[in-house]
């Protein structure tokens, strides 16, 4: 899935709030077509929003493509 990480730059989604918000609709619009991709990473963001909401500091997850790959 790394492939998509320069779409992703370029439509300035690059920062974690940025991801956190994104829906399918804005994987379509970015240049994610494939359906089972979009639900990949959709799923991802839900696991990482799920992590957060059990009380992760949002400033201490640092997002890098080190540690996320799409």
């Amino acid at each position: 899935m790394g492939r998509y990480s320069e779409l992703f730059r370029n439509a300035g989604v690059t920062t974690l709030d940025a991801i956190l918000r994104l829906t399918i609709q804005d994987l379509a619009a970015i240049g994610v077509h494939l359906m089972g991709h979009q639900r990949k990473i959709i799923n991802s963001i839900q696991a990482i929003r799920t992590h957060l909401a059990q009380g992760l500091d949002r400033k201490s997850t640092r997002l890098n493509s080190s540690h996320i790959t799409i």
